[in-house]
């Protein structure tokens, strides 16, 4: 086999200023690969861009290459290719992908942000030693005397799995991509989307087709976090299952991104799991189709109907909007709808009651609420309209509440586990003490959910359970267990799935999980009582 290679610009989540990549293709072949000796140097560059710390070295040894991440101090993580087998080993998958060779073995965030941090009071559970094995997807490696190829799709995988990005190749070019930056919010393609379908539609080679198919069962296979808990034995059974396998796997590209929307929308069917955007086979406008015709599927339909329900209750009290924060009587109550990290810099400025992303609202409320003289006896966080988002944002109020803030994530990939202690500094004097925190205040603490109450609106209020000190009110919260990532096809599809990082809470050293969400203290049948701020202030005053 001859790889003849084609180099193609590369776009960084944009348009503008792209750089070039070697991509190699097999004579009469569509599937793009790459050199394992050119990506190496492609990768660390690439990650510079985000000050991500990456030094390889490569060796060569008749059918194997070893990909060394190297630390110094003699501290280096292979990541060995075998041309005779066909499979990419990692000695551990975790650290060979640390952003710095101290950083947190799980990095399912960055909490260097400034206004939250993690302590010195960790617990990490080094994980598996990781075996790719590509025979099992019929995906190839391919050597050639001293050159070694990797499908550019599979490397990107394994390489970016954990990130909240992922490439995809349309014929032309890669695009680095959130996922949600081919279109806007209303759903007209951005200047980056119409780059990448400016390619002509048209049938799928047949390689293609099985190629992409196969990739998508080793992505989903590795990467989907939920796997074990929704019964997955594997995606190539649940695809044959399903009668899924012929049309994700045939020339018709219109067909295969109807099934792979049928699949994640309701086969998978969890709320973090979006079909995003079409392939450039298909095109642009096929997106816009799918989603007019199928829906958002079950789970997602029935959190959204539940959140415009609950919405409409809210309104009657608060017809021109809920206040970030209020008081009434000697009850404070804090509320925000998505957890969203900080929009300008509150240690030069502080937080006003205008301010809108959680941190700001956050600091505003405390500074009410531990102001000299303040009425204030009980302090109510509203998330029950909250569908999550920033984990950062999670962690400050967290810790903004319990001083501490315990958080745990497992790698459902290797089973690697960390729990690390969130701080955070509320009042941005640069210290992370006591006086950035609701607890040891003599202050009640509550916080109101629902089943709208997912992600980081479901992580919260199960941090607040096992704590104690925190009571629920309201519904049981909405679960949603996993980060989220991007995944692409072969073929230039792309979605969004729970990823391999499970958040969980740790108790008597067993990590669980919190899929399942979390029941109330005091559960409240008809939720409308929760935006009646009067009558909650009275209920929660009577409460022993």
């Amino acid at each position: 086999m001859t790889m003849k290679m084609k180099n193609v610009p590369v776009y960084p989540f944009a348009p503008q200023s792209p750089f070039g990549i070697n991509l190699y293709f097999a004579e009469g072949s569509d599937i793009p690969y790459v050199s394992i000796e050119e990506w190496k140097d492609f990768f660390a560059m690439f990650m510079a861009i985000g000050d991500y710390e990456i030094e390889f070295k490569l060796e060569k040894e008749n059918d194997k290459v070893t990909l060394i991440r190297t630390f110094g101090e003699g501290f280096d993580i292979p990541m060995v290719f075998d041309f005779s087998n066909n499979t990419i080993s990692v000695m551990d998958y975790n650290i060979f992908f640390l952003e710095k060779k101290n950083g947190t073995l799980i990095h399912l965030h960055s909490a260097d942000e400034g206004y939250v941090k993690i302590g010195e009071n960790n617990n990490e559970l080094v994980g598996d030693e990781i075996t790719f094995d590509l025979p099992a997807y019929d995906i190839k490696m391919v050597r050639e005397e001293d050159a070694y190829y990797a499908p550019f799709q599979t490397i990107v995988d394994i390489f970016f799995g954990e990130m909240p990005y992922t490439a995809v190749y349309n014929g032309e070019g890669a695009f680095f991509t959130t996922g949600e930056n081919f279109y806007d919010d209303d759903g007209e393609l951005t200047e980056f989307g119409k780059l990448f379908y400016s390619v002509e539609p048209k049938q799928r080679p047949e390689e293609l087709g099985r190629f992409s198919y196969n990739e998508l069962r080793f992505a989903l296979d590795h990467f989907y976090g939920l796997k074990d808990i929704h019964g997955i034995r594997s995606f190539e059974r649940l695809f044959n299952n399903n009668g899924y396998d012929q049309n994700l796997s045939g020339t018709d590209p219109k067909i295969a991104d109807a099934t792979l929307y049928q699949t994640i929308h309701y086969i998978i069917n969890d709320q973090h799991s979006r079909y995003l955007s079409a392939s450039p086979y298909s095109g642009s406008d096929y997106t816009k189709k799918l989603r007019d015709a199928l829906g958002q599927g079950p789970c997602r339909a029935e959190t959204f109907a539940m959140k415009s329900k609950l919405s409409e209750k809210r309104k009657k009290y608060y017809p021109d909007g809920v206040p970030t924060y209020e008081e009434v009587g000697d009850t404070a109550f804090i509320t925000f709808d998505d957890f969203s990290k900080p929009r300008r810099n509150y240690s030069e400025e502080a937080p006003t009651a205008e301010d809108k992303d959680t941190v700001g609202i956050m600091c505003y409320a405390m500074a009410q609420i531990l102001r000299e003289n303040s009425p204030v006896k009980n302090v109510v966080l509203d998330l029950s309209l909250n569908l999550g988002g920033a984990a950062p944002a999670a962690g400050f109020v967290i810790s903004s509440f319990l001083g501490d803030a315990y958080l745990s994530v497992r790698d459902s990939l290797t089973g690697a586990c960390g729990t690390y202690a969130y701080k955070s500094d509320s009042n941005f004097d640069r210290e992370f003490d006591e006086k950035d925190t609701l607890a040891n205040k003599d202050l009640r603490l509550f916080c109101l959910t629902s089943k709208v109450s997912f992600s980081c609106g479901n992580l919260v209020p199960c941090i607040f359970k096992q704590g104690g000190d925190i009571a629920l009110i309201g519904h049981r919260t909405g679960g949603g267990a996993c980060g989220v990532t991007p995944i692409a096809t072969a073929d230039g599809s792309v979605f969004k799935t729970s990823s391999n990082m499970q958040l969980s809470f740790l108790r008597n050293g067993s990590f669980y999980d919190v899929d399942q969400g979390v029941d109330p203290d005091y559960y409240i049948h008809d939720l409308s009582f929760l935006y009646d701020r009067k009558a909650l202030a009275e209920y929660i005053n009577g409460l022993k």
